[in-house]
């Protein structure tokens, strides 16, 4: 409840600084290739014979994962935009989240209905899980771009940015292969790293 209301206010914010004549809204959608190539696990629990295990990783491998979004945005002025995402997310193998984002862009040129120019990204937000085995989690992103124009009303921009996303998994007991009981766990924390490869299409 309090980061819908913080989502609300930051939009309302917006508006009220949009100058009156300019084209207030676009809307698009954005597909992205991700590629998870680091993870820190920070993990601690309690045994059912009362021995405390604790274990600090890192992990470096490879994975692939896709995400599409929907967007609406905010032009604040040709330089600025800021946007509000959600759509459907690959966190791991085998876990998918639906994510909701507030993303600024600032443009290094002035966006004319037939220009375009390099731009800079920064967003963040939540990762709400569709399965269970772990809770709603934090996504921030940073990075760059190109935006072109298609039309005098399409932009197409593609992007590469740095995403880092935390959440609490379960932990599953190497001796059992059963994942730990809540009461039992005393920290569960997890860092993803990943660098994504985007193309949308605005309107």
């Amino acid at each position: 409840m309090r980061c819908k209301l913080l989502i609300l206010s930051a939009l309302t914010a917006i508006l009220t600084v949009l100058p009156a004549d300019a084209r207030r809204f676009s809307f698009g959608v954005e597909g992205s290739s991700s590629y998870n190539f680091a993870s820190y696990n920070n993990t601690a629990y309690r045994t059912d014979v009362g021995y405390r295990v604790y274990d600090k990783a890192v992990h470096r491998e490879i994975h692939p994962i896709g995400e599409v979004l929907a967007m609406a945005t905010a032009n604040i002025n040709p330089f600025w935009r800021i946007s509000m995402l959600s759509g459907y997310s690959g966190l791991e193998p085998g876990l998918r989240t639906v994510p909701i984002e507030l993303r600024a862009m600032y443009v290094f040129a002035n966006m004319t209905p037939s220009g375009g120019g390099f731009f800079f990204q920064a967003g963040a937000g939540t990762a709400i899980p569709l399965e269970k085995p772990f809770r709603a989690g934090a996504l921030v992103r940073g990075g760059f771009g190109y935006s072109f124009a298609v039309t005098t009303t399409t932009h197409i921009n593609f992007g590469f940015t740095y995403r880092l996303i935390y959440y609490k998994p379960n932990i599953y007991d190497p001796d059992t292969e059963e994942i730990v009981p809540k009461n039992n766990v005393m920290r569960a924390d997890r860092f993803v790293s990943a660098f994504c490869f985007s193309l949308a299409i605005e309107i």
